[in-house]
């Protein structure tokens, strides 16, 4: 039988173990807070795909569960992460680039027997990677044709899933656009040329893309290009966290023209897929 407070605590004794670690830090401390709460946050968004998404609707309790796991303790390596910017005197994650939470997170569960499945391992090792990493993973190479489906639908949701809570996120709490984006660079400027081709083509803005504050925000708007389920968009659409973006995004644009480009880009994009889904039977 499937113990969730079991798993609650594996999580919670990780980020305490952090919290202690950091307590000089309040920087790191907050951080530490908003990761454990963002963790429950994913787990909500993953339990209304699991009974919303209709091709999730017929797994098993085990394969559910599995899934539940992964939302839960996808970003449990990010305490490892927290623990090292302590160490680098990294406070406001200027290196991140050094930190890869994913893998800490596939390190961590890899290493306890109840939490060493593959079929979690290694959604969770990929879940913040470009699509083409997950499907070169030698992991999902070897599993056969049923396991990499469902390994396949478990990347899915867990990506989906973060992807939404943080959309939600950020129409709850504009704050965080500041705080955990630009820091304390003033926000208002222009999109750069190559982060509006990514946005033109549908796809993620690169890290290496990013020239001014704004880009950062869009960048983040971008994830809505990664969602995979039906029930993701029509998650975002219901509650306004797209438009809550696009209203934050149009209030330091200083290029008009760029601005009502973006906005129509999204719109449809969300339109044409909000009732289908976004996978198109291609590996990015």
């Amino acid at each position: 039988m499937n113990d969730q407070q079991t798993d609650k605590n594996f999580l919670y004794r990780h980020y305490q173990k952090c919290r202690t670690y950091v307590s000089s830090s309040k920087e790191l401390c907050l951080y530490a807070d908003e990761k454990f709460r963002h963790s429950m946050q994913v787990v909500g968004a993953g339990n209304y795909l699991l009974k919303n998404e209709k091709g999730l609707q017929s797994w098993t309790p085990e394969q559910k569960y599995l899934g539940w796991l992964g939302c839960l303790f996808h970003d449990i390596g990010r305490f490892k992460e927290i623990c090292l910017r302590c160490d680098n005197k990294d406070l406001h994650g200027a290196n991140l680039c050094k930190y890869d939470h994913g893998e800490f997170s596939y390190e961590i569960l890899k290493a306890e027997p109840q939490y060493g499945n593959p079929l979690l391992l290694f959604p969770v090792r990929h879940h913040g990677h470009l699509d083409s990493d997950f499907f070169t993973e030698e992991g999902w190479l070897k599993a056969s044709p049923a396991e990499q489906e469902l390994m396949k639908n478990l990347f899915f949701l867990i990506k989906d899933a973060d992807k939404t809570a943080n959309f939600y996120l950020f129409k709850r709490h504009p704050e965080y656009y500041g705080a955990l984006i630009c820091g304390t660079e003033e926000m208002d400027s222009q999109a750069s040329p190559k982060v509006l081709e990514s946005l033109t083509r549908h796809e993620l803005c690169r890290n290496a893309d990013i020239a001014s504050p704004l880009d950062r925000i869009l960048r983040i708007l971008s994830w809505v290009f990664d969602l995979k389920f039906a029930a993701s968009f029509a998650f975002l659409h219901n509650l306004g966290c797209i438009e809550a973006m696009l209203k934050r995004i149009r209030e330091h644009n200083t290029d008009n023209k760029s601005q009502e480009m973006i906005e129509k880009i999204i719109r449809n994009f969300i339109k044409e897929n909000i009732n289908t889904t976004n996978i198109k039977g291609k590996i990015l």
